[in-house]
């Protein structure tokens, strides 16, 4: 019997395989950042689909265009291609209605620029990740340095203001030291008991002086594609 990380990582394999059948010739496609990410990368430089099919890959940050070349896959600019044939990204969350919580690799604003260069984002996950109300996992927010303290206050009273209860929040930090992003942004992480209604709280979140992103992903997903350690899939679309 696997380790519940051997499950996850087998989960993951699984799902990333069947998601290469998405590919068609000369397609642009984003990757997103993240295990699961990683996963998919492995995949797609193990069977030399980048050639084969010529396909044209956007990363979202560092981390997965240093993978993706060092197994000799090429990366362009999102500015060279504009718009996107497909995305594949993780998650760490979502729902029945494919709303999402994303960020937990730390590019929350790539990953959402690219998924908004789209018609098609397809999310590679484990089915552990399915919730039937957003909040498990604590949501991302993506600061400006300059200022942090006071828009953590600011985002403190608009939860307040609006009754939303959160239970706690902390800095995200990488080797004691406050974790920037690739953008140059500080990241904190807010707990909350349940999140009902997604879209207003990202609207919300969002107009906030100091805040650059969210991690609520909204009305961007149309399919979710799970899978088990024993290689099972399941296929959710945005209908639920």
């Amino acid at each position: 019997m696997g380790s519940q990380a051997e499950d996850q990582d087998l989960s993951r394999s699984s799902a990333a395989k069947y998601s290469l059948k998405y590919f068609e010739n000369k397609m642009k496609v984003g990757l997103g950042t993240g295990s699961t990410a990683e996963a998919l990368v492995q995949e797609i430089a193990a069977r030399n689909l980048q050639n084969e099919l010529d396909l044209t890959f956007i990363s979202t940050s560092t981390r997965t265009t240093k993978l993706a070349e060092s197994l000799g896959l090429r990366i362009s600019e999102l500015s060279e291609v504009k718009h996107l044939d497909l995305v594949l990204d993780g998650t760490d969350e979502f729902d029945s209605g494919l709303s999402l919580i994303k960020g937990g690799g730390g590019a929350l604003l790539q990953e959402k620029i690219v998924a908004s260069s789209t018609d098609s984002m397809k999310v590679i996950a484990s089915i552990s990740k399915k919730v039937d109300v957003l909040g498990k996992f604590p949501l991302p927010i993506e600061i400006i340095r300059f200022g942090w303290v006071s828009t953590l206050e600011r985002l403190d009273n608009l939860f307040v203001s609006s009754s939303i209860t959160f239970n706690s929040k902390s800095m995200r930090t990488e080797d004691n030291k406050f974790f920037v992003t690739d953008e140059g942004h500080f990241i904190v992480d807010y707990s909350f008991e349940q999140i009902h209604d997604p879209s207003a709280l990202e609207q919300a979140i969002n107009q906030i002086v100091g805040v650059v992103e969210c991690g609520l992903f909204v009305g961007l997903c149309d399919q979710v594609i799970t899978g088990t350690k024993d290689g099972i899939i399941e296929v959710f679309d945005c209908d639920g």
